[in-house]
């Protein structure tokens, strides 16, 4: 019994730690290493080959970002190439300065468009495909305008070859050709080359010049002085936020956030007002983003709102009318939504004050999951970027605002190599 436990126990001192070997070590390393390399490839794969992709725009963040649409996987934050100069748009100045806040991100025959908000460089761009990394500049217009000030909602109606787009600063809703010149259509107020429609902010209210007995006088026939008092009252209060277009009815949807509808124009009709889509009547509802969702589910709304955590908003509609579909579960998580973006089997919403983006049931708003966090002590594992939100700031606990998303089915796009 000694001896047995003597030799037993002289065994287990003489047994070396792995590591110790080289060969073990060196084939343990080695093993590692591909593992490693093997999961990097798939998930390039996953990325690169037939991935779904969500693009966001960010509220102070000067430049687009994208994430894997099944995993929420972070992809980029340098999708657009900003190193486009000129005397009349200069990105690199922008990004120096922190003068690029992007806002709507739409697409456009086979190119995105996006509308810096930012209120010192206002401007609506087109970038396209290039085989080096990062979407070239391809077109712009609106910039150095000065009733273009805060550019937020965006569409394009490829049928009619229209640019439509809103501002916050100034409350209007704009309609440009598709070479970036305003139009002047039937039916169109005015007040600003191309404005379909202005808030103005009067004695007894604010009220969309459409409905006003006498026009107010053109931006164009005001005098210095009253052009300057024109900017300074920020018509509207921030009234106006998203806009998108139904090109086969003919309709356009406008976010009235400071009158909490959804406002209808026929273009067919000379842009005449034909109904406004209203929510919960007892409560305070500000409409944000409001998004066609054809192809997946067409005559339907999604819609965003800002106060409620189930502020989240499916509404059928035809020609001359409307229906909730239906109203999103509550959800913690959902605060200041913002951003939406629909697929065939998913509705994603950017939840502002959670620094997220949610999933929902597009069929019945059962909220689903939390796809993506932007914080670094993400509990869910799925961190994003170190870098996002911080313009170069050491400031560590500055964070990402996200604000509107772009879904795009596949991921075989330069926009994400």
């Amino acid at each position: 019994m000694g001896t047995s436990s003597s030799k037993t126990i002289a065994t287990k001192k003489s047994k070396k730690p792995w590591y110790s070997n080289k060969t073990t070590r060196t084939t343990i390393l080695v093993a590692i290493m591909v593992s490693l390399f093997v999961a990097i490839f798939v998930a390039s794969l996953e990325v690169r080959i037939g991935a779904p992709v969500l693009l966001m725009t960010t509220h102070n963040y000067t430049n687009l970002v994208a994430f894997n649409a099944n995993t929420g996987a972070f992809i980029t934050s340098q999708l657009l190439d900003l190193s486009h100069h000129s005397r009349h748009l200069d990105l690199p100045g922008y990004v120096k300065n922190n003068e690029l806040q992007f806002r709507s991100i739409v697409p456009i025959d086979g190119r995105i468009a996006v509308a810096n908000g930012q209120y010192s460089a206002p401007f609506i761009a087109t970038f396209e495909c290039s085989t080096n990394p990062g979407w070239k500049l391809n077109s712009y217009f609106a910039n150095n305008t000065e009733y273009i000030r805060h550019p937020y909602g965006l569409a394009f109606d490829s049928t009619r070859r229209w640019w439509i787009f809103s501002t916050q600063d100034t409350g209007s809703v704009f309609i440009y050709d598709e070479h970036g010149s305003p139009l002047s259509l039937p039916g169109m107020q005015e007040h600003y080359p191309g404005a379909l429609f202005t808030l103005v902010n009067g004695t007894n209210g604010i009220h969309m010049d459409t409905y006003l007995n006498h026009s107010s006088p053109p931006f164009s026939d005001e005098s210095k002085k009253e052009r300057k008092h024109d900017k300074r009252l920020l018509r509207g209060m921030y009234g106006l936020r998203g806009v998108c277009v139904d090109e086969q009815l003919g309709l356009i949807f406008v976010a009235l956030e400071l009158f909490g509808t959804i406002a209808v124009f026929d273009m067919e009709q000379n842009f005449t007002n034909v109904y406004n889509i209203s929510f919960d009547g007892n409560a305070v509802v500000a409409p944000i983003s409001v998004v066609n969702g054809a192809p997946y589910f067409p005559l339907t709304l999604f819609v965003s709102e800002r106060h409620h955590d189930n502020g989240v908003y499916a509404v059928r509609y035809t020609k001359h009318g409307y229906s909730i579909w239906w109203q999103a579960e509550r959800s913690p998580l959902l605060h200041h939504a913002t951003g939406i973006a629909v697929s065939a089997d998913s509705l994603f919403v950017v939840s502002q004050g959670k620094k997220s983006i949610l999933r929902y049931n597009p069929y019945s708003g059962r909220y689903i999951s939390r796809l993506v966090h932007f914080e670094d002590d993400n509990p869910s594992h799925i961190v994003t970027h170190h870098g996002i939100g911080k313009l170069d700031n050491p400031i560590d606990n500055r964070v990402t605002l996200g604000e509107q998303l772009l879904f795009t089915p596949s991921s075989d796009l330069c926009a994400v190599r």
